[in-house]
């Protein structure tokens, strides 16, 4: 059973070193680089940043990977037992991907095919950057996360291969991996917040006709300090609002 002695934070870590270990195995080199690393000053949950420039710092990603032509990329991790995340905890970093940890599954998403495309997480694999990752090792790691995160142990798994190496099939064939899900909210990358409750002055501007309209059923409202949008979805609406950027 899962272990409910731990608390996020410490399954968060669980989850950060399981995927270190499984991409140095895969040879690539793995940096950590969470704002906690590189600016532990500024690490104190007792007094958390605060102001727009915050955001940046405190949603670092955890790790910086190269490959073996030195490109790098950025890689979050992130831990859910069930598999349902919300957008907004997965902050738009360029070249950025999630790498998603459930109790019974490693999967993968770039940032940018979440923001802008709506696409769920897939196999870690599926991700071009991690594509020669060898699913031997792939594996490994998913058993691991079942152990350290999930359902089982370690004395199970090594039934399971015995049964598996005698009989030729797995016993754990039917129970499907958990699905994830994505909560939508967050910030996208070219900045626009989504709106819990759209200010009522902004749904006056639209009905008054005094918003200016950027297309079918979709309005932009300039406010002192911010930029707001509007797109009404089966006469409901859906509110962004964007930081307003002055000369």
């Amino acid at each position: 059973m899962i272990d409910t002695t731990l608390n996020s934070m410490e399954r968060g870590k669980i989850a950060e070193n399981i995927v270190k270990d499984l991409f140095e195995e895969a040879g690539f080199k793995v940096v950590r680089y969470g704002y906690e690393h590189l600016l532990p000053e500024l690490a104190n949950k007792d007094n958390l940043l605060q102001g727009r420039a915050s955001d940046f710092i405190r949603h670092q990603p955890d790790f910086v990977i190269i490959n073996s032509q030195n490109e790098a990329f950025f890689v979050e991790v992130k831990f859910r037992s069930e598999g349902k995340i919300k957008k907004e905890h997965m902050f738009p970093y360029p070249e950025g991907f999630v790498v998603f940890l459930t109790k019974d599954a490693i999967l993968s998403q770039s940032i940018e095919e979440i923001y802008l495309k709506g696409e769920n997480f897939k196999g870690i694999k599926d991700m071009k950057p991690f594509r020669n990752i060898p699913n031997s090792i792939i594996d490994k790691y998913v058993k691991v996360t079942k152990r350290k995160l999930g359902e089982e142990t370690l004395a199970g798994q090594l039934f399971e291969g015995l049964i598996t190496k005698i009989t030729g099939k797995s016993l754990n064939q039917i129970k499907p991996a958990t699905q994830p899900v994505i909560v939508g909210g967050g910030v996208d990358l070219q900045g626009w917040e989504r709106l819990q409750e759209i200010p009522q002055w902004v749904i006056n501007k639209i009905r008054s006709r005094k918003a200016k309209n950027i297309g079918k059923d979709k309005w932009l409202i300039h406010g002192e300090h911010f930029d707001y949008k509007v797109i009404y979805e089966n006469k409901s609406p859906i509110g962004f609002r964007n930081r307003r950027h002055t000369r």
